[in-house]
């Protein structure tokens, strides 16, 4: 399964990324140095991670999921400090 790291820690340069992109969704740098980001990025990273997950990150290059996973993402976004699990760190109150 590919690694993933928090971007507070990652050599964001070395990828060709900002801490500002980081901050607005998640990204995801495949092995190609190929960069993906919000719903896109959960989608390579499942295609990347082998097993049965292919069948989930290729699944949501389909058109009408693809645009079904960009609302489902979005949503998960703003709401992600109220879902369980969510913590305080999570809220965008206090962040731009």
């Amino acid at each position: 399964m590919p690694a993933a790291v928090p971007y507070q820690t990652a050599d964001l340069s070395a990828v060709g990324l900002t801490e500002q992109q980081c901050s607005e969704s998640v990204r995801y740098v495949d092995a190609d140095g190929t960069l993906f980001a919000a719903h896109d990025a959960v989608g390579a990273l499942l295609r990347d991670a082998g097993r049965g997950w292919w069948l989930l990150g290729s699944l949501e290059r389909v058109p009408g999921i693809h645009w079904l996973s960009g609302v489902a993402y979005r949503w998960i976004a703003k709401n992600r400090y109220r879902l369980p699990g969510g913590t305080p760190a999570c809220s965008l109150s206090d962040r731009h």
